[in-house]
Parts: structure tokens; sequence; C-alpha cells
């Protein structure tokens, strides 16, 4: 296990204030992509982005309507509006790297949910129909919707009569066949929840069991229905699992909790992992400075971001190293672009990408909202001048038992040429 808190030490560096250089390897840069007070308001807890950093949110615009905008930092594109079929878009579109956008929202018509398909590429505003009551679905999980880069997505649906499920469909060209992963017919999954597609077809998902159990399990569009390996069940050690998360090599993020009851942790699991002997990635408890955890997502590499509740009643946004190693990115309580940060929201799918890229959405003071991207910035060799000295806090990690500091408030770094950027991380 790798170390897991946190200590503010300050530390006056020089350098030349004309070629200002990254503070050190943690250090991002962080993008503006919308805020609410631009032209739009942002009704979205949350934002996600594909391997490009080119960002999906939800807005309303001017007009009071609902609408799916992209936006790698510059001006927003519009790619799917209502215009007057749909309303109450869901708050989590999901975007690939051939531009295609996923996302829920409410027919007008009969006030039932669907899934739609837009495109970056495709004329402005075309919009085709993934999933609705025409397809047979009474409803749709809400924040259930997953799209690789083959243009393959994957969802929760609810059909009529009473049968759930997850399905898939290739979603390049309608009309759209869909493809049932696993359901509750003649199966022991008496409910599925939270679907993952990855680049190589596997599809996770998170299944309440006929005998009471909560399991993760890994199928796939090759495989038939109902056929999937299962990853980690509560048959064991861990007493609940909840928001499995899957990247390219099938490996599974999720948060369980032992059969103590107190114990939370984030484990990772394969398809060649012993669901009953996984070892935790790290802890979640007071004694290494978080309360609880509340969103997590998984990389290909290994790492894993997520937001947790820290004890001196903050919440900070974090990334954890395939070792353990965790480094705090921004927490509640800072400043960015000059306002006070209050709340911080984070997708389980498309939030954290291959660039190690970060999308989150920010509460701010004074009722105002902003999703932002945090970008790495990796240091380059350079010339400290013994000129012009700063002084500057950054983050270092001792042992675990030293526990979380709550970082002082510092102003935010003056914005370069780009008044959606700012350099250096606001903590």
């Amino acid at each position: 296990m790798g170390r897991t808190t946190l200590q503010t030490t300050a530390l006056t560096i020089a350098l030349a204030l004309s070629a200002a250089q990254p503070l050190c390897a943690a250090d991002y840069r962080f993008t503006k992509i919308a805020d609410s007070d631009g032209p739009i308001t942002l009704p979205s807890l949350f934002a996600t982005m594909n391997n490009a950093g080119l960002v999906a949110f939800t807005g309303i615009d001017e007009e009071g309507g609902h609408a799916i905008y992209v936006s790698d930092g510059g001006p927003y594109t519009k790619v799917a509006d209502g215009d007057g079929r749909l309303s109450m878009f869901a708050t989590m579109p999901v975007i690939n790297e051939l531009g295609t956008v996923l996302f829920r929202a409410i027919i007008s018509t009969n006030q039932r949910p669907g899934i739609f398909v837009a495109s970056t590429h495709t004329p402005a505003l075309a919009v085709t129909t993934l999933a609705d009551s025409t397809a047979g679905f009474s409803s749709i999980g809400f924040f259930t919707l997953s799209l690789n880069n083959a243009n393959v997505a994957a969802f929760q649906g609810y059909r009529f009569g009473g049968d759930q499920g997850v399905f898939t469909s290739n979603v390049t060209t309608a009309p759209y066949t869909l493809t049932t992963i696993a359901d509750n017919t003649d199966s022991p999954f008496m409910a599925t929840d939270s679907p993952m597609i990855n680049n190589a077809g596997q599809v996770s998902f998170l299944s309440y069991l006929e005998n009471g159990e909560t399991a993760v399990y890994v199928g796939g569009t090759d495989r038939p229905r109902n056929d999937a390996t299962l990853i980690a069940d509560t048959t064991g050690p861990l007493a609940y699992i909840l928001n499995p998360v899957m990247n390219d090599s099938a490996t599974v993020a999720f948060e369980g909790r032992l059969s103590d009851n107190i114990t939370k942790a984030v484990y990772l699991a394969s398809p060649d992992t012993h669901p009953n002997q996984i070892d935790p990635l790290f802890t979640i408890n007071p004694i290494n400075g978080f309360k609880d955890l509340n969103s997590l997502a998984i990389s290909n590499n290994g790492s894993v971001v997520f937001t947790a509740d820290i004890s001196n009643q903050h919440e900070g946004l974090y990334v954890a190293t395939p070792d353990g190693e965790i480094e705090k990115i921004i927490q509640t309580g800072l400043a960015i672009d000059g306002a006070r940060i209050e709340s911080i929201f984070l997708s389980r799918r498309g939030s954290f990408n291959d660039s190690g890229q970060i999308v989150f959405r920010v509460g701010l003071a004074n009722h105002r909202s902003a999703i932002y991207r945090a970008d790495p910035i990796i240091p380059e060799p350079a010339t400290l001048a013994p000129t012009s000295m700063i002084s500057i806090t950054l983050f270092t990690r001792p042992s675990r038992k030293a526990g979380h500091r709550a970082a002082a408030i510092t102003p935010p770094t003056p914005p370069r040429a780009n008044p959606r950027t700012q350099t250096s991380r606001p903590c």
C-alpha cells in the first residue's frame, strides 16, 4: 500500500517571473470549460470528456431550453437541443473519440425517458433515438450511459412487464440493434446497475443477486446473454460493493465496505483475480483523513481519480496511482479563478482520460458553478534565476500517520493569455 496522506509544506523557490516553469510534476493547469456567468446556465452536476480533452455537458440556453454542448476550453458548440421534442436532459452526457455524444432526455409527448445519439460531425443538432418506449423500455437508468470508441453504447433499461437489464448497441448508423448483456430473466441477477463498456467490448456491471448478495461481473458483446465473469461479491469479507468502474484492461475499481460495517476501501479487481482475495488500493477512514468516498473513475494505466469528504469538513479531489500513492488536486474552501470552491462533482465515467486530464464541476460562492478540466503539466528542466523570489505552497507526502492538514486558502494564480486557464493548482 502506498501512502495516503498529504501535508502542506511552505517552500521558497527562486525563479524568473519572465519564464515561469511548472512547480512540480503534480501541478495542473485548470482550463475553464463553462460557467454560470456565461450565456448558458449549468444544471449539469457532471461533465464527461474524451481522450482529446473535448468536454460534453448539459446547459440551459438564454431562452430556457435544455441542450448538449461540447467545448475544449474555447467557444461552446451545441450538438443537440430539445427542439420542442425533448426536455429535462439528464445531467451526464457521454462523448467518445469519434465525437459521438450519448444522452438521456424526456420525450415531451409521453413524458417517458429515452436515449439519444448526437455527433460533433453530423449536421448541426441532428439527433437519433437509441432506446425509448417504442423499443419496449418503460424507463432508462439515470446515470448508466457508457460509450466506447467503437461507437458501442451500454445502458441500464427497464422493459414494460418488469424485466430489467444491461443492453448494448452500435450507434454508428440508425436504426440500431440492441443486444442484452445481462437481465433478470432465467438468471441469478435480480437487478443490474452501473454498466460500463470498454474499448474491447467488455461490459462491467453491478448485480443484486437472488440470494441477497451484491456482486460485480464482466460480460461482453461477444458473449451470450447472462454469461459473465464474477469479479467481486459480498460472500467474503465485503459487506457491500458500490460504484464499479472499468478500464480497457477490464480492471474494475469499486468501493467496498468490510463486514465490520466501518472500514471502507477502494479495491481493484479483474477477471484474473479471485473474487474474495482482493487487497485494497487505499482505505477510507478518519485515520488517514478521509470521512467518506463520493465518486471515483479509473484510467487505462490503473490510476483512480476520486472525490472524498475529509475530516476537516471539506471535500477534496484526488488521484491514486496503482501502488496507492495519493495526490490532492483541489479541495473546497480554496479559491479557483478568485472564487471560493463550495462543492466538487466528479462523473464516474468519462472524467479521467489517458492523458491524465480530469474534468469536474465545482459549486462556487454566490450560487455560481463552473466546469473545469485539470491538465497535468509535465515539468521541463529550468534554470532558476536568483531574482524575484516568491513563496509557494506545495503538497508532499509524509507517512500515513500524519493525517491530512487543511491547506491554507491561497490566492489564484493570475491568468495567462487564455482567460479560461489558471496555471498551478489552487491549493
